[in-house]
C-alpha cells in the first residue's frame, strides 16, 4: 500500500514535504487545485485500494464554526468510500501558509529580511495577504523550492498539525512493512 498527501497547490506541497522532513521521501505529495478538487483526488486514490491518504486543505477561515464544518464535510466524504484506518482529513486554519507563521526567526530567515510584529501577528490570520506583501511578484512555488532546503525548519516541525501529519504517514509505514 503506497501513502499519498493529497493538497491543493503546488507551493503547498513543497511547504509540507519539507516540514514533514525525514521520511517523506516515501510518501507520494499531490496538488489539487483547491479543496473540493482535493476531496475529489483524495477520493479517487482511496477507491483504487492501493492507497493509504492524509487529506491537507486550507480552512479558509479562522471561524472554528466553519473550520469544524470543513472537517466533517470531509471525514463524511472520505468515510463513504474507505475504512477510516487508511484516510485521515487534515484542515488548517486559516490557510497552510499559516503554519511559516509559527516562528518569526524562521519565517525571517526563509525571507530574508525582518517581519515587523504587525506583519508577524497578521501573517497568523491571514497569511496568504501577508506572504503576497513580503514576497512582491514572487511565485511561491519557485520561492519554497529555491529557499526551504537553505533554512532550519525544525522550530516549526513541532506543530501539531504537522506532528499529527508525522505521526499518520509514521503509522501507514509501519502498516506496510508488517
Amino acid at each position: 500500500m503506497k501513502t499519498v498527501v493529497v493538497t491543493e497547490e503546488e507551493s503547498d506541497v513543497l511547504l509540507l514535504r519539507a516540514l514533514i522532513g525525514e521520511g517523506s521521501n516515501t510518501v507520494e505529495f499531490v496538488k489539487s487545485g483547491g479543496w473540493s478538487a482535493a476531496d475529489s483526488l483524495a477520493r479517487s486514490y482511496l477507491v483504487d485500494g492501493q492507497h493509504d491518504v492524509a487529506l491537507v486543505v486550507d480552512a479558509d477561515t479562522y471561524d472554528p464554526s466553519a473550520v469544524e464544518a470543513r472537517r466533517r464535510f470531509l471525514t463524511h466524504s472520505l468515510a463513504s468510500v474507505a475504512l477510516r484506518t487508511r484516510w485521515q482529513v487534515f484542515v488548517i486554519a486559516p490557510e497552510i501558509e499559516a503554519l511559516l507563521f509559527a516562528d518569526r526567526h524562521t519565517l525571517e530567515e526563509l525571507i530574508g529580511r525582518a517581519v515587523s510584529d504587525s506583519e508577524f501577528q497578521e501573517g497568523r490570520f491571514e497569511p496568504k495577504q501577508v506572504l503576497r506583501r513580503l514576497l512582491p511578484g514572487q511565485k511561491w512555488a519557485w520561492f519554497f523550492q529555491e529557499r526551504l532546503p537553505q533554512v532550519d525548519l525544525t522550530p516549526l516541525q513541532n506543530q501539531k498539525e504537522i506532528e499529527h501529519l508525522r505521526r499518520f504517514l509514521n503509522g501507514t509505514r509501519k502498516k506496510v512493512a508488517a
